[in-house]
């Protein structure tokens, strides 16, 4: 089992703050599902040479690699997220991290119109990159088959049908 938790957050209106708050709750319900963990397990995966239950089993145990080095984290996704206002050229980026950072940031253009299990899918796509898994800057047609996506597209899914 993995518990969300949100750790700090920045930059949020009130309201913003409440759609967030559901995000992690929604993350909190979604990821420790037998649903969840049978999509996983049934997913073919790029971008990385781990097995299906090895990808699992890094997202519960929750453990981030910041700049290099495996933290232990104890079964807990601890989420530190900005919002910001994008500029012209970062129209398309829904958000992103560095490796360096326990800190993510989310375009408030995306954040705006998300629902409360959008916000939690690209949370945890971002999250995915903290836990060491990437994939290619430049759309390719594989790229939606890496963890990032893979994993932000099982929450988008199964969060739909909680609505």
């Amino acid at each position: 089992m993995v518990r969300v938790i949100l750790a700090k957050y920045e930059y949020f209106s009130a309201r913003e703050v409440l759609k967030l708050n559901d995000s992690i709750e929604v993350l909190n319900k979604l990821l420790n599902s037998p649903e969840f963990k049978e999509r996983v397990l049934s997913s073919k995966f790029t971008y990385t040479n781990e097995t299906p239950l090895q990808i699992y089993n890094t997202l519960m145990a929750g453990d981030e690699i910041i700049n290099g080095k495996r933290t232990v984290a104890n079964g807990i996704w601890e989420i530190d997220i900005r919002i910001y206002t994008s500029s012209w050229f970062q129209r398309s980026v829904v958000g992103y991290t560095y490796s360096y950072t326990l800190t993510t940031w989310i375009n408030r253009r995306f954040f705006s119109w998300f629902t409360d299990y959008e916000a939690a899918s690209n949370i945890a796509h971002e999250h995915c990159h903290k836990l060491g898994y990437g994939h290619p800057f430049k759309r390719t047609k594989d790229r939606i088959f890496s963890v990032p996506y893979q994993i932000g597209t099982i929450i988008d899914e199964m969060g739909a049908k909680l609505k």
